[in-house]
């Protein structure tokens, strides 16, 4: 699961969500969602649910966790779509740092400082163009 490594290069590709995870936590997720079957255990039809599950099973999970934290540090290399996709879509259509602060808090999406990184990493490449 830690050997999974997604990076956000900008945009979403077509199957990022499936790659972002390993298929061992995408077949895990499957069989306790819906139960173990022929289906969940090939890898075919994952619902959106399964995907999203693993994904933010993926990007919430440490190797070790800190004695006297409360809070969990998140990997840019596991950071998965769905993550990023709340906290950037959150973000373009409210503005609100307290809103996406509290979805991180939450685990369901990445940081403010994060969301205004990657905007102004893809301000940087339309300038650059």
């Amino acid at each position: 699961m830690f050997q999974t490594a997604a990076t956000f290069t900008g945009s979403f590709d077509e199957d990022c969500q499936v790659k972002s995870v390993p298929q061992s936590l995408l077949t895990l997720v499957a069989m306790i969602l819906d139960g173990p079957n022929i289906k969940s255990q090939s890898g075919d039809g994952v619902t959106q649910a399964t995907l999203s599950t693993a994904q933010l099973l993926q990007y919430n999970s440490s190797i070790h966790c800190r004695v006297s934290s409360t809070t969990v540090s998140h990997n840019k290399d596991r950071e998965t779509p769905l993550p990023i996709y709340v906290g950037l879509t959150v973000h373009a259509r409210t503005r609100k740092r307290d809103l996406i602060e509290m979805l991180f808090d939450l685990g369901l999406s990445i940081s403010y400082d994060r969301v205004m990184a990657i905007f102004t990493s893809m301000g940087n490449r339309v300038c650059e163009q």
